[in-house]
């Protein structure tokens, strides 16, 4: 009778860790595909932020040249 609860308890063991590792395995994936999002994003802004900078400069003023 122990020796089935004690196997039943070691099944049960693998079971949970089979489930916890995946459940790790696929919250991993989501946080790395967030960050590859947020990352993106980022870059993105950046950039954007890098040609404004570099388009929308204001024509210097004549007096400047005087």
């Amino acid at each position: 009778m122990s020796i089935v609860t004690v196997s039943l308890h070691r099944r049960v063991d693998e079971y949970s860790g089979v489930f916890a590792r995946s459940s790790i395995g696929g919250m991993r994936l989501q946080v790395q595909r967030l960050l590859r999002r947020v990352r993106q994003d980022h870059l993105t802004a950046c950039a954007e932020t890098r040609t404004n900078r570099t388009f929308h400069v204001p024509p210097p003023h004549p007096s400047h040249h005087v």
